[in-house]
């Protein structure tokens, strides 16, 4: 056991920098793209790994002349969280992210604007975050 208040709170600091070059060290690289185009289908290069992504709107709303649902599906080296740039009535917009990944293009990661609070009126931009997840 440690006697001494320095000696502690060396091995603390000691600790605490060996964390932090570790959890730096296996960081994975991420690529985030973003369109306005909500049906865009186009290959991706991150950092090495590439692959290809398919955005689908989905839920067109009348009363705002936007879809409501978007989704992506993601083939490649990497797996991808949709995201989408919802919208709200007075003008303003904020960006929502899937915790559901895309991989192998069997299945698809997506996002509805529609049960999102006040961001309700549809998206008018999407995104997929890309990486090695």
């Amino acid at each position: 056991m440690v006697r001494s208040w320095k000696a502690f709170g060396a091995l603390a600091v000691a600790a605490c920098c060996a964390t932090i070059g570790l959890t730096a060290g296996t960081a994975e690289a991420q690529t985030t793209i973003k369109t306005g185009n909500v049906t865009e289908a186009n290959t991706y290069n991150d950092y090495g790994r590439t692959g290809s992504y398919q955005f689908v709107a989905n839920n067109w709303d009348g009363r705002y002349q936007r879809y409501q649902q978007s989704f992506v599906w993601v083939a490649g080296q990497d797996g991808g969280k949709d995201m989408a740039h919802c919208l709200r009535g007075n003008g303003g917009g904020n960006w929502y992210e899937s915790s559901i990944v895309a991989r192998n293009g069997t299945n698809s990661s997506h996002y509805d604007c529609t049960n999102n609070g006040t961001y309700n009126q549809g998206f008018d931009q999407v995104g997929v975050d890309l990486s090695n997840w």
